[in-house]
């Protein structure tokens, strides 16, 4: 009897511990179907076709945007899952992507059923579907490569961001024009530091990023992501080869001129 008893607690923990090691997202398994090409696979519910075709053509655009300056190699397909309203464990308007080392998948609430979720119906159209994805799709090699332990949230978010609105299309960049003004009044009202801009993780970051590949290159950047310093000053140095200091300045006199302003008068040192 106390061998049988022990026995069944060894399987409770057994459970627990396997449940405790599961993602923060458990996919319904049963009953999905599928459409793949040789980087994605995306699952979808019936009667949810559509959806999927659009997806898997967003996604496909989505690695071609991000492989031009991002060269990267994947183990595996990418898995999008499209929740059904009833099924979805998000706020209608949030996009989750988790990666690790054994798994690259992206969850989104089917673009069907934002008109049944409502709070964001208006907002959440296909270009905000195609901006989303393509931002989902850069965090996989991104965390990936990743070689860095420390690292400002701007860079990590503003580096899909910039892939986002700043290399994908015109119409998705006029969308989202209104959040990017706000980085462009900052430069232009004195309030461009790095720090300040680097508050807004998403377009602060993005315009960071895109300072970032222009004035440094991609191979720069790359090897920035990819670098085994111990901080990221330390890989701001050792990549870039300049101190934190320089990059900031450089910076500001890069979004004066992006943005039409004067940095002479806002920011030089007296």
């Amino acid at each position: 009897m106390k061998s049988k008893i022990l026995l069944s607690i060894f399987v409770i923990c057994l459970i627990f511990v396997l449940v405790g090691c599961s993602g923060v997202v458990t996919p319904i398994t049963d009953g999905w179907l599928s459409i793949e090409n040789e980087f994605f696979i995306i699952k979808y519910r019936s009667g949810y076709e559509n959806d999927a075709e659009k997806i898997l053509e967003y996604a496909n655009f989505a690695w071609q945007v991000v492989m031009e300056k991002f060269p990267h190699n994947l183990a595996q397909k990418v898995v999008i899952y499209l929740y059904k309203y009833s099924e979805y464990q998000y706020e209608p308007y949030v996009t989750v992507a988790y990666t690790d080392s054994s798994k690259a998948e992206i969850y989104l609430l089917a673009p069907s059923d934002q008109s049944v979720a409502g709070s964001c119906s208006d907002w959440c159209d296909d270009l905000w579907y195609h901006k989303n994805v393509i931002h989902e799709y850069a965090h996989i090699p991104f965390w990936r490569d990743l070689g860095l332990q420390d690292i400002p949230e701007w860079f990590s978010q503003g580096f899909a961001e910039y892939f986002a609105v700043f290399c994908s299309t015109s119409s998705i960049l006029q969308k989202y024009e209104w959040a990017l003004s706000e980085i462009k009044n900052m430069v232009k009202n004195g309030d461009g530091y790095l720090m300040s801009v680097g508050g807004d993780v998403y377009y602060g970051g993005a315009y960071i990023v895109k300072y970032m590949y222009e004035v440094y290159g991609q191979d720069k950047i790359v090897n920035l992501i990819k670098s085994n310093a111990l901080s990221f000053s330390q890989a701001i140095k050792k990549e870039l080869n300049v101190t934190s200091i320089e990059f900031e300045d450089k910076w500001l006199k890069w979004a004066c001129e992006e943005f039409d302003a004067d940095y002479e008068q806002l920011y030089a040192p007296e």
